[in-house]
């Protein structure tokens, strides 16, 4: 019987896409943090206009419904009820027509704000990653995404219906009489200031304190949870336990201290609508022994009032909720504004498509660079490359060598398009490397960092990882082949094949295992693509001889077919280079040049160390 009806639930849920159509016309919009926040709101103010009149009209008939009954019953016309179903029914249709537009609204914005969040992110220069935990930047997008979700629900099914209930029952009891009319008036408008305002107050004080201390928790459990590996091997499970167990602690007092603060606050505002109630009923009660109303219609003014404002208890709360969504917007907005830059196009709307140029020769120009992580971290001052080698050129392997914290990473950095220096340019066959996108810019470079790391999924996800999901371009053969080149076929062989799957960051892979595969992605890469410049950082660095004399060779078989820097762990690597680099010598040399073996002899003592054994090639 369960499995009938899951079933017939799965049955339904794809009918019922195909027939409303939203899996095709549904768009996710864009959200430019630069603008208010409300702006994704206001941009579109006709169409939420068109939203909140089916729930006002619907609202305001609801709250009147005990009057008309009231006054149905005093005609005692039978066919008054047939009208008043006939209205009831138009006023919920037009409902659930601005029902189905608001729902389809508020999911393109709650989803159009998480993916805004993530394009901004994927596209600001990675530069501004480098201090950012991911915890807290997750944290923010999901608690800005459904801010907005819950912000557009509570004031329109929540908040609206409360106002418009009120306000329909004062204009009513208006017509009624103007003493009662006032007194409801007085009374409502009263609980409504004292709601609201003691409510802001109390998100104020607690808000933000709830926002970093779930921050906190949300970052430590992240990094603990992706660094899992290392915090087993170091032992310090119990000393992480006690941590988390702290903060957690702490986020459960704040929270717990902002609900007991607002329901003291709620408890003076029920008692005065508690009073609000006896002196009305004692008024209408006095006007119906006058003789001034007759009972049916006291009390159905009486009920009208219970039913139209007895929500003005729970303002307080919806207020809560409302300040709470917009503090949480405004963080979002005010991290996002604060995290860094786009200095440079990134995806290809970012920028218009250029045609690159087929050239003889390759050169590469990096002009007058200028970088610095911080003041006191100058790299790079007014330096330069320059390099044009003639595409016929047997190999065009070049090395670079230097102390760790030298530069060698930041220069690959610089020259692949992944940091902007401060001042200068870099451009491969005369093209800037910062006016182009992602999609030209693989045209001209390919590269492996130096952190071995592969996004989760399968060993075929991470070797097709930046190209085309295409088994006629890719087939099994081709990327077995090449696992078997790189050593680590039998490693996967052993499992699922291609299907293995690849734990997030690769944790399931030691850091050769890892490195290797990075190798093999990138020689896919490279031979697709066909730029014009490959770099590689330390591509050997976890590897034993046997894996790093078969990577090298690869190597040089990349090198004949475009420029290759190679920054290595081991000299043995850079045998066949044409010239080495030592960013050692940048402190006295403005010319980044690449030298040969003879001519680094003799101007650089680092190599000459390096060649004695007195020092290693640091990362």
């Amino acid at each position: 019987m369960l499995y009938r009806l899951k079933k017939l639930a799965n049955s339904f849920y794809f009918w019922w896409l195909r027939v409303t159509r939203l899996d095709k016309n549904m768009t996710v919009r864009h959200l430019d943090f630069e603008r208010k926040w409300w702006s994704i709101i206001t941009e579109r103010w006709l169409y939420w206009c068109t939203v909140l009149s089916g729930r006002i009209i619907a609202t305001a008939f609801l709250t009147l419904v005990p009057v008309l009954i009231g006054f149905i019953f005093r005609s005692q016309h039978s066919v008054h009820f047939f009208y008043l179903v006939l209205a009831w029914v138009v006023v919920e249709l037009w409902r659930y027509i601005t029902i189905w537009m608001f729902d389809t609204e508020q999911a393109s914005i709650a989803y159009g704000v998480q993916y805004s969040s993530y394009r901004f992110f994927l596209t600001v220069d990675p530069i501004y990653h480098a201090m950012r935990t991911s915890g807290r930047l997750f944290a923010k997008i999901e608690r800005g995404a459904r801010a907005y979700e819950n912000l557009l629900n509570t004031a329109i099914y929540e908040l609206l219906p409360i106002f418009v209930g009120v306000f329909t029952v004062i204009i009513s009891f208006f017509t009624l009489d103007i003493v009662v009319g006032m007194i409801a008036l007085v009374f409502l408008l009263l609980i409504l200031f004292l709601n609201v305002s003691t409510i802001l107050f109390n998100a104020l004080a607690f808000e933000l304190r709830l926002i970093d201390a779930d921050d906190d928790v949300k970052v430590l459990n992240m990094e603990s949870l992706t660094q899992i590996e290392l915090v087993r091997s170091s032992f310090a499970s119990d000393e992480l336990d006690h941590v988390v167990h702290k903060k957690n602690r702490h986020s459960a007092a704040v929270l717990s201290g902002a609900w007991i603060s607002f329901a003291t606050a709620m408890l003076f505002t029920r008692i005065l609508y508690g009073v609000s109630v006896a002196i009305l009923g004692v008024y209408v009660l006095f006007m119906v022994t006058q003789g001034r109303i007759d009972s049916l219609v006291g009390a159905s003014f009486l009920a009208t009032y219970l039913h139209g404002s007895y929500k003005v208890m729970r303002i307080g709360h919806r207020a809560q909720k409302l300040m709470r969504y917009l503090i949480r917007i405004k963080d979002l907005f005010s991290f996002i504004q604060g995290f860094g830059l786009q200095t440079f196009p990134v995806l290809a709307q970012d920028a218009p498509e250029i045609e690159l140029p087929k050239t003889e020769k390759i050169t590469i120009q990096a002009l007058d660079l200028h970088f610095y992580y911080t003041k006191k971290a100058q790299i790079f001052e007014d330096h330069s490359l320059s390099l044009v080698i003639p595409r016929s050129q047997e190999s065009k392997l070049y090395g670079i060598i230097g102390p760790s914290g030298a530069g060698k990473t930041t220069l690959i950095s610089i020259l692949g398009g992944q940091l902007r220096p401060t001042t200068g340019d870099v451009a491969i066959n005369g093209v800037s490397m910062y006016e182009i996108t992602d999609d030209d810019r693989r045209q001209l470079v390919a590269m492996q960092g130096q952190t071995a790391s592969n996004m989760s999924g399968t060993v075929r996800d991470s070797l097709l990882l930046g190209l085309p999901k295409d088994h006629e371009l890719f087939p099994d053969d081709i990327l077995i082949n090449m696992l078997k080149r790189v050593g680590v076929w039998m490693i996967f062989e052993q499992k699922e094949g291609l299907e293995s799957a690849v734990g997030e960051g690769g944790m399931n892979l030691s850091v050769g295992q890892r490195q290797r595969l990075n190798f093999a992605s990138l020689y896919l890469r490279t031979n697709y693509f066909k730029p014009s410049l490959i770099l590689i950082d330390e591509p050997t660095s976890s590897l034993d001889e046997v894996s790093e004399q078969a990577i090298t060779d690869m190597i040089d078989e990349l090198a004949r077919y475009a420029i290759t820097f190679v920054i290595a762990h081991r000299l043995h690597t850079l045998e066949k280079a044409v010239g080495i680099l030592d960013v050692s010598l940048v402190a006295h040399e403005k010319n980044l040049i690449f030298y040969s073996r003879d001519q680094l002899m003799k101007k650089s003592d680092y190599y000459k160390k390096l060649l004695r054994g007195e020092v290693a090639i640091e990362g």
